[in-house]
């Protein structure tokens, strides 16, 4: 062990605890500051030495396993004040460690290859090497509140390293998920919101000025033209009137037991689920909102939404495809009034889960209930709650599809999706699916179609390579000669310190997903041969646009251009939200809590108050 008298350029990156707290709990009492003395830095300490049991270690936000005896894979840092008054919790990028029960303040580092932080060398030279550490272990650190759920501060600490001008707080984990994604409509997390964070007014005016200048650089329009606004508003008159008389022309599903799931803080509903199980078959029913009955090439919110391409969710700010006041009340499938839909009628064989038949239709339905993923777990664990058994048939349907994707070689690079998530993403991918698959086959005309090419044969061989190499994982023998076959199966059993690093290693290769006119190539990491979007009309073009192909059963002329247009305006968007997800982690605030929790300005705070 080395000794440091005097090391005033670590303790940005260093979060005091107060240890005379009640009950041993250890609550944070915020960030060192220049003039606080540190007086040691312990080395790097192997679990199997004295003091170092019941480490807890946590795989993810949902996996928590005690740790006991000597593992080879963890490493613990602490480092502790003269007095003795305080422990410290080193966090690197913002990521936190734990603390044991033993009142050992610890940093639990899952990297093999990790070395001791305490080497001889002034301040500067410790500085640094701490931030090497952080560029090495990046994906690496155990994410997650400690057990005792008291250590907070990420985002300050984030702050700190950016201001140093050190390293990347990029949230890989996160933007590995979110950008394989291609079925966005159950990406979202769900979470009880725990309020807005409160940010000063001077703060508040930096993220405006912020966001429009990335509006300028990607060419994105917020604020929509008069005449946008005038017509949106003209359509949301009268509104069971107009329902009242398009019935006639639709197909009439009120009476069919329909609901809805999304995340919590979700503004509209644009989709929402109906199934019974028959003699011989399952019939499933998603209907869409019918964005297109409003939304139409001859209006003016046609030619807006085409030129937007999509919505663009920044942190905390959204910048719309549609007028809100369109979108958020006539085109939300709310509980317990009418919408127009558009509805895909799925007859699933009971064995294979195959389409005996595909009907896609214009419909009035009434949804029985608006569900939020935890409310939707809830109700698939208690017999007694409504839409009990709905919830539980069409989970048993959803798993089945999951599992099968799997077997036929669709890339699920996050396999410890909650059930309530699981029936969202299943019962869209089978719905888009149907879609496109009866445009192509059944009826021979172009769309907007999802195309992924897939790797070169050595990109893949170099991502399968690198995964291999990493400590505790190991590719099942048997999974080798397919690709997405073999990832899938690594993930279900590495442990979960190493997920983040082999999603990482096949993003790496991906290339990026595009918008044709022709579905030839199919969609490489689903294994779909024809696949394109039609359950989010709100807020993609893509899907838009196929609605109404779907029901004029006409292509527009310019449909390569609108192609085109999709994924240049999907890309704009998505460098947007990272550049400004960025920029949010170098002024202090935490990207991901903004995501959540949303901003609220208030003029008399001088600083952030999570």
């Amino acid at each position: 062990m080395e000794r440091f008298d005097d090391l005033p350029g670590i303790t940005g990156h260093l979060l005091a605890v107060d240890e005379c707290a009640p009950d041993g709990e250890r609550l944070p009492v915020g960030l060192l500051d220049d003039h606080d003395e540190v007086a040691r830095v312990d080395g790097v300490v192997r679990l199997g030495d004295s003091g170092a049991h019941h480490v807890r270690a946590v795989a993810d936000e949902r996996d928590r396993a005690g740790v006991d005896g000597d593992d080879a894979a963890l490493r613990r840092v602490f480092v502790r004040t003269p007095d003795c008054e305080k422990r410290l919790v080193v966090e690197v990028r913002g990521q936190r460690f734990a603390i044991d029960e033993d009142d050992v303040s610890i940093g639990v580092l899952e990297l093999d290859e990790l070395v001791a932080v305490g080497i001889e060398g002034d301040a500067e030279q410790v500085l640094e090497r701490v931030v090497q550490l952080a560029d090495v272990v990046a994906s690496e650190v155990v994410a997650g509140r400690d057990f005792h759920g008291g250590i907070t501060g990420r985002s300050a600490l984030k702050s700190s390293a950016r201001r140093s001008g050190h390293g990347d707080t990029t949230n890989w984990r996160t933007r590995i998920l979110d950008s394989m994604s291609n079925t966005a409509d159950a990406a979202s997390a769900d979470g009880e919101p725990e309020g807005p964070i409160r940010v000063p007014a001077d703060l508040a005016r930096q993220l405006e000025n912020k966001r429009e200048d990335l509006f300028e650089k990607f060419e994105i329009r917020d604020a929509f033209p008069d005449e946008v606004m005038a017509e949106a508003e003209e359509r949301v008159d009268d509104v069971q009137a107009e329902i009242e008389a398009e019935i006639a022309d639709r197909e009439d599903l009120r009476e069919l037991t329909t609901w809805t799931t999304d995340p919590a803080d979700a503004q509209d509903f644009d989709d929402a689920i109906s199934i019974e199980e028959r003699d011989d078959e399952y019939v499933l029913w998603v209907h869409i909102a019918d964005v297109s009955h409003y939304v139409h090439p001859e209006s003016a919110m046609w030619e807006e939404a085409i030129e937007r391409g999509n919505t663009v969710y920044l942190p905390g700010y959204t910048v719309h495809m549609l007028p809100p006041v369109l979108a958020e009340t006539v085109c939300s499938l709310v509980p317990n009034e009418d919408r127009l839909a558009h509805t895909v009628e799925m007859h699933l064989d009971k064995e294979t889960l195959g389409y005996e038949t595909i009907d896609i239709y214009k419909s009035v339905i009434e949804s029985d209930e608006r569900l939020t993923y935890k409310q939707a777990e809830e109700r698939l664990d208690d017999p007694d709650a409504p839409l009990h058994d709905e919830c539980n048939l069409v989970f048993d349907v959803a798993d089945r599809m999951h599992e099968q994707r799997k077997e036929e070689g669709s890339l699920v690079l996050n396999p410890r999706r909650d059930r309530a998530h699981t029936i969202i993403e299943e019962c869209m991918l089978k719905a888009n699916k149907a879609v496109t698959h009866e445009l192509m086959w059944s009826r021979g005309v172009e769309a907007v179609y999802r195309v992924h090419p897939q790797p070169s044969p050595d990109e893949w061989d170099d991502a399968l390579r690198e995964i291999q190499e990493l400590d505790g994982v190991s590719i099942p023998g048997d999974s080798w000669d397919d690709p997405r076959k073999a990832v899938n199966a690594t993930l279900e059993e590495a442990p979960g310190r190493q997920l983040g690093k082999i999603q990482w290693a096949v993003m790496k290769v991906m290339p990026r997903a595009k918008y044709m006119n022709d579905p030839f190539g199919g969609h490489h990491a689903l294994n779909f041969e024809i696949y394109g979007h039609f359950t989010s009309p709100i807020r993609r073009m893509s899907d838009l646009v196929n609605h109404w192909i779907v029901y004029q059963n006409d292509v527009p002329e310019n449909l390569i251009e609108l192609c085109d247009h999709a994924s240049d305006r999907q890309k704009a968007g998505e460098n947007a939200e990272r550049e400004y997800s960025d920029f949010l982690e170098e002024v202090g605030l935490d990207s991901d809590a903004v995501k959540n929790r949303g901003i609220e300005v208030d003029d008399d705070l001088d600083d952030i108050q999570y």
